[in-house]
C-alpha cells in the first residue's frame, strides 16, 4: 500500500495464493497500491515467468467543475449582507453513472478569514 505521502507499507508479505481479495484494505489510507512479484525455484533454478497481472475492480463516478462550458456570476465584489449566485457547469468525466454530489462552500472575507462553511 501506498500513503497519499508516498510512504510504501507492505500489506500482504509472503502472499503465496494464486487469488487474494484487497477489500481488507483502507482506500482512504492506501490510496494507491504496488504489486511485486519475487520468483525463484530452489531445486531446478528455473523460476516460473510471470505472464500478466490481472487486477480486477469497482470503479467509481468522477467528475469536474467545467467553468469553459458554462459559468455565471452575480458579483464579483460583495458587501456584508448581500447574496451572490454562482452557476457553473459540472460533468461526469467517468463511466460511471452517478446520481448527485456533495459540494463545499467555503466563504472568505477579504481578510481571507472563512466567515461560513456551508455543505449543500
Amino acid at each position: 500500500g501506498v500513503t497519499k505521502d508516498g510512504v510504501e507499507q507492505d500489506l500482504l508479505p509472503h502472499a503465496d495464493s494464486l487469488s487474494r481479495d484487497l477489500t481488507s484494505i483502507d482506500a482512504q489510507t492506501y490510496p494507491y497500491l504496488r504489486i511485486e512479484s519475487v520468483l525463484s525455484d530452489s531445486i531446478f533454478r528455473t523460476p516460473v515467468q510471470q505472464k500478466r497481472w490481472t487486477i480486477l475492480y469497482d470503479g467509481v463516478p468522477e467528475g469536474s467543475l467545467m467553468p469553459q462550458i458554462a459559468f455565471e456570476q452575480s458579483h464579483d465584489t460583495l458587501q456584508e449582507g448581500d447574496s451572490l449566485v454562482i452557476k457553473i457547469a459540472y460533468q461526469n468525466i467517468s463511466k460511471y453513472d452517478m446520481d448527485s454530489i456533495l459540494v463545499l462552500s467555503v466563504i472568505q472575507n477579504s481578510n481571507l478569514i472563512n466567515d461560513t462553511l456551508d455543505y449543500k
